[in-house]
Formats: structure tokens, C-alpha cells, sequence
């Protein structure tokens, strides 16, 4: 029998030829004219600007199958009779990965539940390029060979633009310019209807319509400044004189764009596509605009200090004419957030836009500059004194008080009960008339429990309107410009100069709101400063602050030790770090958590040049750890050859021994670190030594299904069982996966599911970890814990 698939449509065409306007518009059609019970229509829009979820096969999947679901509450209700083994309802915390989704999806397009389903999936071209295969190639190969009836119920309908050129079988595809000529005709007709009722419209239109090529964006573009030139009273021919030499196509018509401004236009139009282009999230409307007024005038930091500036924005309209006419078109309020209009946008500003309006700035390093120009933004906001006053901060102080959450609780005086109701009464007379709401964050809004803080909060968001931005994505600003190798020295000299309010208003907030962060500062200080620098990898910092210590222009508390820093830059891999500190006092031989010293650290994670580093600066290759472990134990059983010949070469002990006896031959024994064990015995490692407990290098890899180390010391005697073989039978230990993927993996397969993201991640917070951890390099699972285990410490 012939193979029976579902029809694909792949809707293709140039970039602002309205596809999007499309498959909007078909599935409104869809929904309006089949009934919910005949047919199943789900829809997923990629967003190459949105979130991680919003632009990734995992996005497609999760909300593809909620909607799938909703709409046909019997076909869930079979999906769980069938997965009643508990692959897929264990809980509550279910983390659904894209094996398991597209599990999910074959299993449940079988049902016999299963209806008509129509999928359609916007701008492809939007996704990330090795995702978009993915996620093609799922759906391409979705079914078997042989055809079933299920599957005949399913028709799949994709859009993006002539990129990437990927084929697909049984796929039709259609090309927009093709066959949208009478809609971009009506297009146009409607929108120089605008322009007064003159013979010369019919030449105006038709001039537009043969230079469109199939692209509405084009169309929509050239007609707004038609439009201005009627607002600004010019004649016929000079409208038709602006036609002619607007170029073809977007690039040319966006290079024209800026081309056409002058230097005040330039510079205020990079300020605004620099907000927008590399902000952490979208920005609302009244976020941006306020930004913009406080990066101009910088004294401004309540919703009433901007308003009395006399460079204050009304709400609703104003904003929204303001963002189009400084972006020159090219931004728009979608909801209550600004977004390009359309992806080309960025891609030019990227490509060589932002290079037109700021010649002067070395294009390359470009994103690094604006991340560092906004995260110095928020640092001068956070150190403005009239946030600390301010009466929205007045009562959510109060209403903290209340529940023992003791916010800012380094501002003095104390707030009583007279001045939260003075607070109020300000708030309302100064607020009362204003329409600008801004509601709480969803993502935080669920670890406030009292209404009453939650309600404060959101009224110091509103007040303050760049607070929230601010205390998310400082860090995350931080990380990124240093990361591109941007220096961020000025940072220090910017805390000399304002002092360390804004160190001490993010602390506070990260605490109250329990939100991840890369370090826990406890008392806000320069030391605390130092070990935050070190967490977030801000080496540029660092270095500043040390050259600052060793010129005694910074004087630490005598409280602070420079070991728990010097414990951490080991952790990280910062050699320069590491230097630095050494060169300022740090004790390269500091016990840090369990008495472990740097030269442990530096083993146990495999450095060598940081323990080449450490051992010239004096430390101890024969201290031992609260276990009784020394630097060259930690290196034999975590399997570094390198860094135990290393540590041999530089006069450890081959026979150097732990409290508890064992000599690096049996720790790599028990580990089953055949490499390390047989580098030993050319060095002169006694295979015959015990243990204080009697045993030797062949029963300890006895005891420890130590396979190779076994097999390598007992050629002649059967195989070593695995310990999953010595416990076969006991599923609670080891239960053999014969699936191919569960929500909770058996043992041996949660070792291949570790997460590799690090605190390094999670610095960026809750909201935005998601969106930017294609641009961080992971840590292993095992550098994530002793980072941890240094910090709680």
C-alpha cells in the first residue's frame, strides 16, 4: 500500500509579503467556520525576538498540544488512560522536554479520539536554524510507513520566508508574491484614500503598486510617508519626486531611512533601538520612553519627577506616536509591550543599521557596548536617594514590616503607621488622575503571599518605573558586556562615586522575592562587592578593585577574608582573578568549607594551570581537608592523569596517604580511574598497599564495581558485575528503561540528564534565564555544586 501522509502546505515568500496577515487570517476563518467538535485547529507563531518558549521546537510542542488538548478534552482523557504507568503524570513538577513532547504527540495522534486537526506554524524563519530542521524533520518523519486512519486526519501548514531552503516530501509549497497582487491593489487603494480626495491618488497608487514586488511591509512603509508629506502640505509632484526615489526593497528602503537623518536624529534614534534591540525583555511603553528621559536628563526617578521635567509623555496616544515617530516607523505597541514590525528590522539594525546611525562606534563590539550603557543606566537608577524616599517605597517598607520581611531594613528612620498613611495620601493626590497601570510581574506575583505587599509592590513598580527592569537584568547586562570583552572597570569608580544604594536596593529586592541569583550577599560592603564581581565573572572588576586595595585607595573590613573570594575565582577557572587576589593578600592556603583549600578546588575540577598558579604563590600541596583529603587525592579521584603527574613532578608523594589510609592507587581504584591508577604504578605506587580497614587496590574495585580497574588487575577471573547487575530485580534502585523517554528517568538514566546549566544561568533570574541560555556557555553539574558549596559558605 502506497504511504499515506498528512498534508503539509508551506506557505514562502520574501520578507513583509504578508504571510504572517495569512495564517493569521486562516485560522480565524477556521475557528469561525467549523465547530469545535469537527475540527481541531492549533496554532503556534514563532517570535526570533520573544523567549526561549516563543521561539524553539519546545515552544511548538507545548503550546501545539495544550491547545490539541483543550479542544478535545476525550482525547486527553484517553492519553492518560494509556500512559497509566506513570511515564507522563507523576506529578506536579513535570519538566516536558522535547523527547518527550514529540512522544506524546505520536501516541496521542493513534487515539481513537483523536479529530480533524489542522496545525499551523508561522515564520519558521524566526526559530533557531538547527531547531528549525528538528522541527521539520519531525514532522516530515511523524508517521510510520504503512498509513492509518488516524493519521489521515491531521494537515499541517507552514509559513516562512524563502530561508531557510529546506525541502520536505508530500510538502506544497506556495509563494505569496505569486498571488497576492489584489490584496496589496487593495492595500494601497485604502491607505492613500487617506490622503485628500484628488485626480492624482489613481497615479500615486499605481506608482506604489508596481514598485511593491509582492511586499506589503514595503507598501506600508512608502505610504505612511505619503501620509506625512500630506500632513506637512507638500504638492502632488513632490510626493510623486519622493516615490521615484524610494528605493525597492526593504534593506534599501530602511538604509534610506537612516541615510536621510540628521546627527540629533541619528543619535536619538540609536538610543531607542538600543533599548529596544538589546533590552533582556520587551519593554513597555512607558519603560522605554522613561529610560530614554532619565539617560537624558538623569535626575528624574518617580513617575512625578519626570512629569514636572517638562519632558513628560502622556500615557496611551502620546506614547505610542512618540515610539513610531523617534523609531521612524519601524517600532510598534503590540499589547503592552513594543515590538519591531517586523523581523528584518533588527536583522538590518544588527547588519549594518546601527552602524549608519553611530559611525564612530567600532561596530564590532557594538551589543557589548549598549549591554554595558544600559546595566550603567540602571546602577545611576538604583542610586537615585528619591527612590529610597519616595511614598510608594514608604508603604511597601511598612506593609514588609508587618510580616517580619524587615525591607531596607538599613534605611533609617523606621517607618510607623502615620507616615504610611502620609505615604498614601501623597500617592493618591499625586497619582489619583493618572490612566498608566502597571500591573505585577506574573512571574513574581505567585511568591508574594500577602496581598497587601503585593499590592505595595506593584504601586513602587508603577511609581518607579524603571525599578523592576533595573533590578532583573543588572546582572544580566553585567555578564553579557563583559562576556563580549568589554571592560567594565568604571563600574567601581561609578560605586566610589554614588555608593553602594544600588548594591543594597537589589540585595533587598532578591531577598524578599526569594529570586535566584549567582551571589547571596549578606551584609552589603566592598568585600561582598568583590565576591559578587568574582560570581558573575566580571573580571574587568576585579581588577580594578585590586589595583584600588594594592594603591590603598580601598581599604577592606578587617572582618573580611580574601580566601572565600580567592576559593571562589579558583571554582570559576579566573586565573587573572586568582593573581590579582594573591597579589592583595589573599592566603592561597585559606581553608575555606571543610577546610578545603584553593589547591583542592583547583584538583578537583582539573585545572592545571591553576594549580601551576597557586603552587608558585605558595600553597601547601600536602594540606588536608576536614575528610582527610589532600590537593593529590582529590585529583587521583576525579580522574585527572594531568593533574596527578603534575602534582607527582612538583614533589607530592606518590604513597601520600589519607586519614583513613588510602593512598591515591586505592582512591582511583575505587573510582575505577584506570588511567590514573596505571600512571601511578609507573611511578612507583605499591600495588599490594591497605587501607586502615585491610583492603587492597583489587577488593576495593571489588566493592565498588570498579569494572576496568578489576579486569585490569584480575585478567583471568570472570567479568565484575555492574552494580545494576548485582541489583537486578530491585526496581526501586535501578529500573531498566525500555521507553524512550519518562517524565522521571530511572537512575542510570538520570546521570545522562544532569542539567549542565550553572548558577551562571540563573544569575539572569527567573524571567529571562530561558531567552539567553543560547548565549551562555554551560558549566558541568559537578562545577554548579562546588560553586554552591562556596557560596553557602
Amino acid at each position: 500500500m502506497e504511504e499515506r501522509r498528512p498534508t503539509i502546505f508551506w506557505l514562502k515568500g520574501k520578507a513583509g509579503s504578508g504571510k504572517s496577515i495569512l495564517m493569521k487570517h486562516t485560522l480565524q476563518e477556521l475557528r469561525r467556520d467549523f465547530a469545535r467538535d469537527s475540527l481541531t485547529t492549533a496554532a503556534y507563531f514563532f517570535d526570533a525576538s520573544g523567549t526561549i518558549l516563543e521561539k524553539s521546537t519546545l515552544g511548538l510542542l507545548r503550546t501545539v498540544l495544550y491547545e490539541i488538548f483543550t479542544a478535545n478534552r476525550p482525547l486527553l482523557e484517553e492519553f492518560l488512560l494509556t500512559a497509566d504507568d506513570g511515564r507522563y503524570v507523576k506529578g506536579k513538577n513535570l519538566e516536558w522536554r522535547v523527547e518527550e513532547l514529540m512522544e506524546v504527540f505520536r501516541i496521542t495522534a493513534k487515539l481513537k479520539s483523536w479529530r480533524s486537526t489542522i496545525i499551523l506554524v508561522d515564520a519558521l524563519d524566526e526559530g533557531f536554524r538547527d531547531d528549525i530542521r528538528s522541527t521539520l524533520f519531525f514532522f516530515e518523519h511523524l508517521f510510520p510507513q504503512q498509513g492509518q486512519q488516524p493519521y489521515q486526519k491531521l494537515r499541517l501548514f507552514l509559513s516562512s520566508r524563502h530561508y531557510p531552503n529546506i525541502t520536505m516530501k508530500n510538502c506544497i509549497e506556495i509563494w505569496t508574491e505569486s498571488f497576492n497582487q489584489s490584496d496589496i491593489e487593495m492595500f494601497t487603494f485604502q491607505k492613500i484614500s487617506q490622503i485628500s480626495k484628488t485626480s492624482e491618488n489613481q497615479d500615486l497608487a499605481a506608482s506604489i503598486i508596481g514598485q511593491a514586488d509582492g511586499v506589503f511591509l514595503w507598501v506600508d512603509l512608502v505610504t505612511n510617508a505619503l501620509l506625512m508629506a500630506e500632513d506637512d502640505g507638500e504638492p502632488y509632484a513632490a510626493k510623486m519626486q519622493r516615490l521615484r526615489t524610494t528605493p525597492n526593497g526593504l534593506e534599501n528602503l530602511y538604509t534610506e531611512i537612516f541615510s536621510g537623518l540628521s546627527n540629533p536624529q541619528r543619535v536619538e534614534t540609536f538610543q531607542i533601538f538600543k533599548w529596544v534591540l538589546y533590552a533582556c525583555r520587551r519593554l513597555t511603553p512607558l519603560e522605554l520612553c522613561f529610560a530614554l528621559a532619565f539617560e537624558s536628563i538623569g535626575s528624574i526617578a518617580t513617575l512625578h519627577s519626570w512629569q514636572a521635567s517638562g519632558n513628560f509623555i502622556n500615557n496611551g496616544v502620546h506614547l505610542n506616536r512618540f515610539i513610531r515617530s523617534r523609531s521612524r516607523g519601524l517600532l510598534e505597541v503590540r499589547g503592552d509591550t513594543i515590538q519591531f514590525i517586523h523581523q528584518t528590522v533588527p536583522e538590518f539594525l544588527v547588519r549594518k543599521g546601527l552602524k549608519l546611525l553611530q559611525p564612530s562606534v567600532v561596530f564590532s563590539d557594538i551589543a557589548a557596548r549598549c549591554h554595558h550603557q544600559i546595566a550603567t543606566i540602571c546602577i545611576k537608577y538604583l542610586s537615585q536617594r528619591q527612590i529610597i524616599l519616595c511614598p510608594s517605597m514608604t508603604l511597601l517598607r511598612f506593609s514588609t514590616r508587618q510580616h517580619s520581611r524587615y525591607f531596607l531594613g538599613w534605611v533609617r528612620p523606621g517607618v510607623t503607621q502615620e507616615d504610611a498613611n502620609r505615604a498614601s495620601h501623597s500617592l493618591m493626590t499625586t497619582y489619583g488622575h493618572t490612566t498608566i497601570h502597571r500591573p505585577l510581574p506574573g512571574k513574581i506575583s505567585h511568591q508574594i503571599s500577602d496581598a497587601k505587599v503585593a499590592e505595595a509592590l506593584q504601586t513602587l513598580f508603577f511609581e518607579l518605573p524603571l525599578l523592576e527592569y533595573s533590578v532583573f537584568t543588572l546582572q544580566a547586562h553585567l555578564y553579557l558586556a563583559e562576556e563580549s570583552g568589554i571592560s567594565q572597570a568604571d563600574i567601581v569608580d561609578f560605586f566610589l562615586r554614588y555608593g553602594v544604594q544600588s548594591l543594597r536596593l537589589w540585595y533587598d529586592f532578591q531577598a524578599s522575592l526569594e529570586l535566584p541569583r549567582s551571589h547571596p550577599y549578606h551584609s552589603v560592603d566592598w568585600g561582598d562587592f568583590l565576591q559578587g564581581c568574582i560570581a558573575l565573572r566580571l573580571v574587568s572588576c576585579v581588577h580594578n578593585f585590586s589595583k584600588r586595595i594594592r594603591n590603598a585607595e580601598l581599604t577592606l573590613s578587617p572582618r573580611y577574608n580574601l580566601g572565600a573570594s580567592l576559593s571562589l575565582a579558583v571554582i570559576q577557572g579566573l586565573q587573572g582573578v586568582v593573581q590579582d587576589l594573591i597579589s592583595c593578600g589573599a592566603d592561597p592556603n585559606h581553608r575555606h568549607q571543610n577546610e578545603k583549600t584553593a589547591l583542592d578546588y583547583a584538583c578537583a575540577s582539573g585545572d592545571a594551570g591553576m594549580v601551576t598558579l597557586l603552587i608558585q604563590n605558595g600553597a601547601d600541596i600536602k594540606a588536608y581537608n576536614t575528610y582527610g583529603f589532600a590537593a593529590f587525592h582529590h585529583a587521583a579521584e576525579n580522574g585527572f592523569v594531568h593533574i596527578v603527574q603534575l602534582l607527582l613532578d612538583m614533589g607530592v608523594a606518590v604513597e601520600m596517604r589519607t586519614r583513613n589510609g588510602e593512598t591515591a592507587l586505592l582512591i582511583a581504584a575505587s573510582h575505577d580511574r584506570l588511567d590514573v591508577f596505571k600512571l601511578l604504578i609507573e611511578r612507583g605506587a605499591q600495588p599490594s598497599a591497605l587501607d586502615n580497614l585491610g583492603y587492597g587496590a583489587s577488593k576495593l574495585a571489588e566493592l565498588h564495581r570498579s569494572t576496568n580497574v578489576y579486569a585490569f588487575l584480575n585478567p583471568k577471573a570472570p567479568v565484575l558485575p555492574t552494580m545494576r547487575d548485582s541489583f537486578q530485580g530491585n526496581r526501586l534502585f535501578a529500573e531498566p528503561i525500555s521507553r524512550a523517554m519518562t517524565a522521571s528517568p530511572s537512575p542510570e538514566k538520570q546521570l545522562d540528564k544532569l542539567p549542565l546549566l550553572s548558577n551562571d544561568l540563573m544569575l539572569f533570574g527567573p524571567v529571562y534565564a530561558n531567552d539567553l541560555v543560547s548565549r551562555i556557555a554551560p558549566n558541568t553539574a559537578e562545577r554548579e555544586k562546588r560553586i554552591g558549596d562556596v557560596l553557602s559558605g
